[in-house]
């Protein structure tokens, strides 16, 4: 794990050190991969009940439940460098198994409760302005600035009302200043994620299916058909030619 949060995909899953958003962006990644195991997660205050589930008809099994709550045990602590609990109670912050201390409970491992994690994090996670816009700046200063906007929040977890926020803008005004300059904000978006991913592909230092994901794109499929919509090339043939160059 501590290997895998300073890869290109672990740095997308903790850009915002915000654990519900985390959770949220590994509900995304399963569906990116078409995962046959999934999870489901009912959210209490600083805890949340995971249920793991899988399509076919035989469940997973305590040793697939434990893989998957471990990773994600792991992740939740990066968030916020504190103890980080898997139990079956929703109540209490201990359990069967904490992290990073990797202390267990094997009593509580054949129960038919529910699974719960449990963290604390006294991380603000509300967002505020970080671009001061006058009255007087221009739409094109602004489009500029929403691409930066953009990249700063992180392309896993981006949407409209966050950008204005982020530029303390209202979201008719964001809207009003990107189509005076010929500009939708998901025409943009796609600009910046296929950008984003151009340059992933020169580095060569990750696989075309991992670059799609971190930058955003549905599935692998999407990120082929916008690429190649933007570049004149899919992925694969862009990484090609850059090798070649």
């Amino acid at each position: 794990m501590t290997k895998f949060v300073d890869s290109p995909i672990g740095q997308a899953l903790l850009h915002d050190k915000d654990p519900l958003l985390l959770l949220k962006k590994w509900q995304r990644l399963e569906r990116y991969v078409h995962s046959q195991h999934f999870v489901e997660f009912e959210f209490f205050e600083n805890c949340v009940q995971v249920k793991h589930k899988s399509t076919a008809i035989e469940q997973p099994s305590l040793e697939e439940d434990l893989v998957v709550l471990g990773v994600l045990c792991a992740l939740l602590h990066e968030t916020s460098a504190h103890t980080v609990y898997l139990s079956r109670s929703e109540s209490v912050n201990t359990g069967m198994f904490s992290y990073p201390a990797l202390a267990c409970d094997q009593a509580e491992l054949n129960s038919d409760e529910p699974w719960y994690i449990h963290w604390s994090t006294s991380i603000n996670t509300s967002v505020t302005s970080h671009v001061a816009q006058g009255k007087q700046a221009s739409s094109q200063a602004i489009v500029d600035n929403t691409k930066q906007a953009i990249i700063a929040l992180g392309l896993l977890d981006i949407e409209l009302d966050k950008v204005a926020r982020y530029l303390a803008l209202s979201q008719r005004s964001l809207q009003r200043h990107l189509s005076a300059q010929g500009h939708s904000f998901a025409k943009l978006l796609q600009e910046v994620r296929v950008n984003s991913a151009s340059h992933y592909l020169l580095e060569q230092s990750s696989c075309a299916a991992e670059i799609g994901f971190i930058c955003g794109f549905a599935d692998q499929a999407h990120f082929s058909r916008i690429f190649k919509l933007w570049t004149g090339m899919t992925p694969k043939q862009y990484a090609q030619l850059s090798m070649q160059k």
